[in-house]
């Protein structure tokens, strides 16, 4: 996808950038790692550990494009940021992180199957870890400093749709997602995925 991304930029939207799996993986190994430190007693409490948190290089270099892959692009221009993120190791959902606005949408064929207070744990990270990461960068001072410097907050939306019954599609439909999201086409029905994965995919 990225790499089609950059070789036919008239039917893409560039103002997308499209991450890997560890990008969230990442997130989720560094949140998991302070919140075991924030247990030990005699440690640094959670917050402060938030606060006080340095990210390495690998993950500044998403930021300005330093990848390994096709089609690394800084995000200077981007608006929005298109990634899977891996809930569970079973559970894949399409994340739309909207920089200029300050907020992000969350696409999921199984999003009813899941508590809400389960799925804010598993975002809650992206929210305190993801301006830090932005700051940090800095190429991103053209944002509104309340995105660098404050930890999103959640308010969310949830509007109910159909279930997908297969219960083992959400990685095809998180990618599918990508496309529709990245080209602005229909998907169309009758594919091998479903009748109509856009109209199945949830968002929060």
């Amino acid at each position: 996808m990225r790499e089609r991304h950059v070789r036919y930029p008239k039917y893409y939207d560039s103002t997308y950038r499209i991450l890997d799996l560890n990008f969230y993986s990442n997130f989720k190994l560094r949140y998991d790692k302070m919140s075991e430190e924030a247990t030990t007693v005699g440690g640094r409490s959670f917050t402060q550990l938030i606060n006080e948190i340095e990210w390495d290089e690998d993950m500044i270099n998403y930021v300005r494009g330093i990848r390994p892959y096709p089609g690394g692009k800084d995000w200077i221009g981007a608006k929005r940021l298109l990634a899977v993120m891996n809930l569970n190791k079973t559970h894949f959902v399409t994340l739309e992180i909207l920089l200029h606005e300050g907020c992000m949408n969350v696409y999921d064929c199984l999003l009813m199957g899941m508590e809400h207070a389960k799925f804010l744990t598993f975002i809650q990270l992206v929210f305190e870890l993801l301006p830090k990461l932005l700051k940090q960068s800095g190429i991103m001072k053209h944002l509104p400093n309340k995105f660098l410097n404050e930890p999103w907050e959640f308010k969310g939306r949830l509007e109910p749709m159909v279930t997908n019954d297969s219960k083992a599609m959400c990685a095809s439909y998180s990618l599918v997602f990508i496309e529709h999201l990245i080209t602005r086409t229909t998907i169309q029905p009758k594919t091998l995925l479903c009748d109509n994965a856009v109209r199945r995919m949830q968002w929060v």
